[in-house]
């Protein structure tokens, strides 16, 4: 079988749905599995060819400002998928502006550079932070850093998608005042200031009339930014409105902020169909439009439309809402995988950094109504993962980038394997995993290790190691794990008991530990006689938070006596409290 591979310098211009078939072992089912990859837009496929011929990206700028949306390889149309579209509220003003509530930040200027789509980006994170916190994130820092494609990054252009690797991955955001706009230069060291756990992809209306999960979107998390096509005869100034009706391909991100059912359709340069607009947050500075803002009819071709990405960048928490990020997914999603089905499983192998409890797990979703179940699991002799253990289960409304909590920590042990695993049914698509792979003029330089990444069709079927994929050398799934440092002692607790001499006595106690690092802990038990430790017995490893036992032969004198359990953790902490408990030999 094999995997769609775009490489730097040749362009992949005919790619299969179906890539082939590999047979399972003869102890299997004698069945074949048929795994997919789906193709890229007809839009991204016809970006690739015009670099392929050497022709560099155009942007038709205006007013000597830069545009810079380039298209994704994953179709929008897909996203909108079979399953049920979220919308949160059921009625709407008949206008909205997020200017009036606080929403969001000063103007931007991006000028002759190709970089609205970090522009754009960035005025989503900030407004879904405000009115508490404001911030002036960087959009040099996400540009020069985001890691896609090749030659001069300002003239690239990008992708929201691009955007949520970026912020994904915890390579921003940064703020401005650390790494200023256009001068080509980041500083080295800087470190996210928020760690962004989620990134939205609103579904957008098939008609001009389809408003309502853009308008749930504002007035649930802030801007929402869209995409494109920029026209100038489109445009009209004295109005400071804007409707294309063409069918060229979008070339210029902006952000939603608000709306105005009642905005005639007489206030544009051609007519649209209906009455309607979108209020438009531009990134061409203060003095261009309506002091940075146009309205944009709502029957425009792309803007706010099921045919753009729309996105919106929220749960931006403290840095320090985990000591750790396992990935191996830097680019993001590029592609979509599966075998035909809308279920498919997916897994990662980690080594862990430090004793630490993983407590979350972070992957995308492409149509609404996505299912899943997050499980950990340790390694097999082969690698790959072995018995999983459940770790939580939910559906997912809306398609983009979620960070999941599991249900219980998972303790690893420092330079030890984990696996984190996550089966997933997507309505109606039947390649529901998402894979970082190398794809010519996006991600030249994505790179993959074989035994990290996994898939398989079901429950019962063997884990395929995806680089072993022909053409797969490159790819990973994208799921990460977060983690939290161990930094507490266990705690123990013990029972009290009387037994006969040389009966059988069972001494039952419980290890506590708030930040389990591996699950277990090493524990000895110790019998006293008034202060003195007259008997000391090494019992091994102990799950922690869980009940356990120990048999012993009371060989002991006749008489009363207290034990108590010494417990250290996988970090190395001792016990804090080791409470006792009488023992009476009769």
């Amino acid at each position: 079988m094999k995997l769609r591979n775009g490489r730097p310098g040749r362009w992949v211009a005919t790619i299969p749905a179906v890539v082939a078939f590999f047979a399972l072992s003869a102890s299997a089912l004698a069945t074949v599995e048929e795994p997919r990859i789906a193709e890229p837009s007809a839009a991204f496929q016809a970006y690739q060819a015009r670099l392929e011929l050497g022709r560099a990206l155009t942007f038709g700028g205006a007013l000597d400002h830069g545009l810079g949306m380039i298209p994704d390889p994953i179709a929008a149309e897909l996203r909108s998928g079979t399953g049920t579209r979220q919308v949160l509220r059921g009625a709407f003003p008949t206008s909205y502006d997020l200017r009036a509530v606080g929403k969001l930040t000063g103007i931007k200027d991006q000028g002759q550079y190709n970089t609205c789509w970090a522009f754009a980006a960035n005025a989503s994170l900030e407004s879904g932070l405000l009115p508490g916190e404001e911030h002036d994130f960087s959009e040099d820092n996400m540009v020069l850093t985001a890691g896609f494609g090749s030659g001069d990054a300002y003239d690239n252009g990008g992708t929201y998608m691009m955007s949520a690797a970026y912020l994904a991955r915890w390579g921003g955001p940064v703020d401005e005042t650390s790494d200023a706009y256009g001068d080509g230069y980041t500083p080295s060291g800087l470190t996210a200031t928020k760690h962004v756990q989620e990134v939205l992809y609103i579904s957008g209306g098939t008609s001009g009339g389809d408003t309502s999960a853009i308008k749930s979107a504002l007035m649930t998390y802030g801007a929402v930014a869209t995409a494109m096509k920029w026209s100038q005869s489109s445009y009209s100034a004295a109005q400071d409105s804007y409707y294309y009706s063409g069918s060229a391909a979008v070339d210029h991100g902006v952000t939603i902020v608000g709306w105005d059912d009642s905005f005639s359709a007489s206030r544009f340069a051609s007519a649209p169909a209906g009455n309607g607009a979108w209020l438009v947050r531009n990134s061409w500075g203060g003095s261009w439009g309506d002091g940075g803002y146009f309205w944009v009819s709502y029957y425009d071709r792309h803007c706010a439309r099921s045919t753009s990405l729309n996105a919106v960048f929220t749960r931006a928490e403290d840095s320090d809402n985990y000591d750790a990020i396992y990935q191996y997914d830097p680019y993001g999603e590029v592609a979509l995988f599966g075998y035909g089905n809308t279920t498919a499983w997916m897994a990662n192998v980690f080594t862990a950094k430090s004793s630490q409890a993983v407590t979350a797990v972070g992957f995308f979703t492409d149509v609404p109504g996505t299912t899943y179940s997050v499980y950990a699991a340790k390694t097999n002799s082969s690698g790959a993962p072995g018995t999983l253990k459940a770790k939580g289960s939910g559906t997912i409304a809306t398609p983009g980038y979620h960070t999941v909590q599991l249900s219980s920590p998972w303790g690893v042990t420092k330079g030890g394997k984990f696996a984190v695993v996550v089966r997933v049914t997507a309505p109606g698509l039947t390649t529901p995993i998402s894979v970082e792979m190398r794809e010519y003029g996006y991600t030249n330089y994505a790179s993959a290790s074989a035994k990290q990444s996994y898939v398989r069709p079901s429950s019962t079927a063997s884990w395929l190691d995806i680089t072993k994929v022909s053409g797969g050398s490159t790819a990973n799934v994208c799921l990460k794990a977060f983690a939290a440092n161990d930094t507490q002692a266990p705690t123990t607790k013990a029972s009290s008991l009387s037994v006969k001499r040389y009966k059988q006595a069972t001494f039952k106690f419980r290890i506590s530990d708030p930040q389990p690092s591996c699950g277990t802990a090493k524990a000895k038990i110790q019998i006293l006689k008034g202060t003195k430790v007259v008997k000391t017995v090494s019992v091994g490893n102990k799950s922690t938070n869980a009940n356990s036992t120990y048999k012993w032969k009371a060989t002991l004198a006749k008489g009363n006596y207290t034990w108590r359990v010494l417990a250290t953790d996988a970090a190395g902490f001792a016990a804090s409290t080791t409470t006792s408990a009488g023992l009476a030999i009769k």
